[in-house]
């Protein structure tokens, strides 16, 4: 009932990672970072958002944590509250922000992505040691591997480490190898939670592994349909996502991935031939870009 077919396009405006949703539950707001400057050189970026209704952007808060990878990790935890990182005293910070009260609850922690109560959190330092570009501001890590989901309101946390993941689900490779928890986002409805575990071994190589977080228990089940390499996902259902990975056979491409029967249901080889950034709009659709092709073109395709 919102949606504004005249709506003008605002070059300086733009979201962040593929994974996070900018259109609030209600259907009422889009948000949006808008930049101060070229790309290349942002560091603190303005916090906007955009009524449908009205056409009408608004200035709501400020960040200094953006990075060109992953923007500030913006997106809606209610009809009315935006969640983003943000660097306050040199430390990474997650900042709630309510439109309604125009108030900012500040966490301790970095934010990968809430739901409702529940929130994500991983050392952002360690992910931009190894992966330059996604670290969203954060300073030199700890030694600290962990993960942990956390529930904003009573602050109660459950942790888990890399030595206790590793105790569990052995790799083969344990020479000079480093360790990072990476891309978390939990399911529509909330009863699960992916993370991958990515390791470099001592050539340079980078692997990941896929794993399933039930949340009412904290019961973790390795993904065993992907091996070696899973990129770009995505929830598309309740108990479904889409990923580009390497399946058992050493086959890329996109699947759809059943993460209850650890079944994959579906092969997109037809439609994508590259890896993307998928996105789910509803009714049984998604949206993906391709990387540079040789001739260095980009496709977006709608697929259903």
């Amino acid at each position: 009932n919102y949606v504004n077919p005249e709506v003008e396009v605002h070059p300086s405006y733009f979201g962040g990672f593929h994974d996070l949703s900018l259109e609030s539950p209600c259907g009422r707001y889009v948000a949006a970072i808008k930049l101060k400057g070229p790309l290349i050189d942002q560091r603190e970026v303005d916090i906007a958002i955009l009524e449908l209704k009205t056409n009408i952007w608004s200035i709501i808060s400020t960040s200094s944590a953006f990075s060109w990878q992953m923007g500030v990790k913006l997106h809606w935890t209610d009809d009315m509250t935006l969640c983003f990182l943000d660097i306050v005293d040199d430390e990474q910070v997650t900042v709630l922000y309510h439109l309604e009260t125009k108030t900012r609850l500040v966490k301790p922690y970095p934010v990968v992505h809430c739901h409702k109560n529940l929130a994500v959190s991983y050392d952002f330092g360690r992910v931009e040691r190894f992966m330059p570009g996604y670290g969203c501001g954060a300073s030199e890590s700890s030694m600290n591997i962990e993960l942990s989901i956390y529930n904003i309101i009573s602050n109660s946390k459950w942790t888990l480490s890399m030595d206790t993941l590793l105790r569990r689900f052995p790799i083969q490779e344990t020479d000079k190898v480093e360790h990072f928890f990476h891309h978390s986002l939990f399911s529509k409805d909330g009863q699960y939670l992916f993370f991958l575990h990515r390791y470099v071994d001592k050539s340079s190589r980078r692997y990941s592994r896929m794993f399933i977080v039930r949340t009412s228990d904290k019961e973790i089940k390795l993904i065993r349909s992907f091996n070696e390499m899973v990129s770009h996902i995505t929830w598309i259902s309740e108990r479904e996502l889409i990923a580009y990975a390497r399946d058992a056979n050493g086959l890329d491409g996109y699947y759809i991935l059943d993460v209850i029967d650890d079944n994959i249901v579906a092969r997109l080889f037809d439609d994508f031939v590259s890896d993307g950034h998928p996105t789910h709009i509803g009714n049984g659709y998604f949206i993906s870009d391709t990387y540079p092709d040789r001739m260095r073109n980009q496709y977006l395709k709608i697929i259903s």
